[in-house]
């Protein structure tokens, strides 16, 4: 019940922050007389996602929606830009979560010898890997097809989702220099776990409370490890992009302190536009401080773009300690106009990572089909 309790005093601060921060940018771009011409543009999709899995699953994690758990997503999306100031907001959410803004944030550019200054002051979005910037909703946004992988998500939601920041970019020609200071939001998590024995279960709750200490609360019984987390850090972000007519290059690297334990992740990724074929490899590593404990990890995404259907694919691996995890990811947007869309991908996870599986094979596999409706 103080679970309960706190979540609910936690989702009703949050609105709160999120109201008081669109009525202070729309007072803001109201008394700007800076703005010389405006440009307005407003969009939203709604639409439903069902999942097939093949095995009973507990999965509690934002993640988890369109890949190992059916959802109803929807979203907004509200721009006003001018010629130096702007604004943007975005509520994106699915049926499993209160509706919050994903995005809030004002904005300025400016020009000065030949490099392009912009910054973004709010609830912003770290543009963390070649499609971090652009993983807002679990589920593929309508004309905008990603290598959805279960694994990834979860790695980058952690990782980049923040609640208030500031954040500011140089451009020149084909490079792109970023860095932000920014806090993740806070709240309180709460995830069960099925392990296949309780022996399991019992190691696996050793092994989060000795990385995580008191930022995690956890308790095993009957073959579940119940996890109550409460995310109270704030990181930095810096980073490094280049454009040519083929290639796509990103460099990152943040730094967060979790409840006093720092963490370090480091993410480097090529993409290669080849005609209707866009391949490209990240490699990242997410290392805890004040314990050595490292996590490594690989991906490589392949996609096919046609006038009105995209196919795509990847492979991701992590490795934690020597314990292996794997997911494979095959699908398609069959189709796709100026209002409807519709997706198709099929999943395959293995190995402990996928938090998931209670077999003694360790894989889970699961199918999942969208068909959303967007307007503008």
């Amino acid at each position: 019940m103080q679970i309960e309790a706190y979540l609910s005093a936690s989702r009703m601060r949050r609105l709160s922050r999120s109201l008081l921060l669109i009525a202070f940018t729309l007072s803001t771009l109201a008394t700007s007389m800076k703005v010389a011409a405006l440009e307005t543009d407003a969009r939203g999709y709604l639409g439903y996602v069902g999942v097939a899995v093949d095995e009973d699953i507990v999965c509690g994690t934002r993640a988890c929606q369109g890949i190992l758990a059916s959802a109803l997503f929807y979203g907004l999306s509200l721009s006003v830009q001018g010629d130096e100031l702007g604004a943007q907001v975005v509520a994106a959410q699915d049926s499993e979560e209160d509706p919050e803004l994903t995005i809030a944030q004002l904005t300025a550019r400016t020009g000065f010898g030949g490099v392009e200054i912009g910054a973004r002051l709010g609830k912003i979005i770290i543009p963390l890997g070649l499609y971090g910037s652009q993983r807002i909703t679990p589920t593929a946004r309508p004309g905008l097809v990603l290598p959805q992988s279960y694994f990834l998500n979860t790695y980058y939601d952690f990782l980049t989702l923040s609640d208030q920041g500031l954040a500011m970019q140089l451009t020149s020609e084909a490079w792109n220099f970023k860095l932000a200071a920014y806090k993740p939001r806070k709240e309180v998590i709460e995830q069960v776990i099925q392990l296949p024995n309780n022996e399991q279960a019992n190691i696996f709750q050793g092994i989060l409370s000795v990385l995580l200490g008191d930022s995690f609360t956890t308790s095993s019984n009957n073959n579940t490890v119940r996890i109550v987390e409460l995310r109270n850090y704030e990181g930095g972000y810096v980073g490094l992009s280049h454009q040519s007519e083929t290639t796509r290059s990103d460099a990152g690297f943040v730094r967060l302190d979790l409840n006093g334990s720092r963490l370090d992740a480091l993410n480097l990724g090529n993409a290669w536009m080849l005609g209707a074929w866009e391949p490209s490899v990240e490699i990242f590593q997410l290392k805890f401080d004040d314990t050595g404990s490292k996590l490594n990890g690989g991906s490589f995404n392949l996609t096919y773009s046609a006038e009105s259907w995209q196919s795509f694919g990847n492979v991701v691996q992590i490795d934690i300690e020597g314990e292996k995890s794997r997911e494979y990811t095959v699908g398609g947007a069959y189709y796709w106009n100026d209002n409807w869309s519709g997706l198709l991908a099929l999943h395959r996870l293995e190995g402990e990572f996928s938090n998931a599986s209670t077999s003694d094979e360790d894989q889970l596999h699961s199918v999942s089909f969208s068909l959303a409706y967007s307007w503008n």
